[in-house]
């Protein structure tokens, strides 16, 4: 019964009542037809509550809270992408089915041969519109939260704090991922994709100096929009989050 329900997120739940506003109430109300003492799931911090509709309007919604349930879709490793800003709506694209995969945070990265050049103007549009798509794929698929969805940033402003950081690279012929992980039970994973054209040597220099540990995806060059996807799904069937 409650995987039917429509799933909604909400940042707290404050003695058991989710107030929901803004687009979502309006989409509630307008759209879906929702009416008072219809049940919903409202996910909030990575926990599912089962909750009904005491009060709906085109702005505001007012639930209560009436059983936790258990979330099973968040898989136990957490995954960082740090990805490339690539031309057109691709990065869209890779925003939705990463998501969907399974992705904790997606760090846009602006690289030497990015062809995109966002100003500050472009930035905050363009971040906007990732984190819709985030949020909207993270419904559609279940996700017990809403991946971030970071500002774009430069390759020597990245941090490494993760267990493993993983560049990878269509230069490096040799490590492959299946070995690199082997039969640690990393908990916090980086990725690095670079955009259209790859990354220089300055940069790849940089992440190595940074920890990251290069590898290849194989014997095929992949595009950007498919490496990522490539390289987080390899991950979710290492670690049995897939099938």
């Amino acid at each position: 019964m409650e995987n039917r329900m429509r799933r909604f997120f909400c940042e707290k739940i404050n003695n058991g009542i989710v107030s929901i506003k803004g687009q979502d109430a309006q989409h509630m109300h307008d759209v879906l037809r929702m009416r008072k003492g219809d049940r919903l799931i409202i996910c909030s911090l990575g926990k599912d509550y089962v909750c009904e509709i005491t009060h709906i309007d085109s702005t505001s919604v007012e639930c209560k809270a009436l059983d936790e349930i258990q979330n099973v879709s968040e898989p136990a490793i957490k995954v960082t992408l740090y990805q490339g800003l690539p031309k057109a709506d691709k990065m869209e694209y890779i925003i939705q089915k990463c998501v969907e995969l399974g992705v904790t945070r997606i760090v846009p990265v602006c690289c030497a041969r990015s062809i995109v050049k966002l100003d500050a103007a472009g930035k905050e549009n363009k971040v906007s519109r990732w984190r819709k798509i985030s949020a909207e794929a993270s419904k559609q698929s279940g996700r017990g939260i809403i991946p971030v969805v970071d500002v774009p940033i430069r390759v020597d402003e990245i941090i490494n704090s993760h267990d493993l950081a993983v560049m990878f690279w269509e230069l490096d012929r040799e490590n492959r991922l299946k070995s690199i992980l082997g039969n640690n039970n990393f908990k916090d994973i980086g990725i690095f994709i670079g955009p259209e054209g790859g990354i220089t040597d300055a940069e790849a220099q940089q992440l190595l100096d940074k920890g990251f540990v290069s590898s290849s995806l194989g014997k095929r060059i992949l595009r950007t929009e498919t490496a990522g996807i490539a390289a987080l799904s390899a991950l979710m069937y290492h670690y049995d989050e897939l099938g």
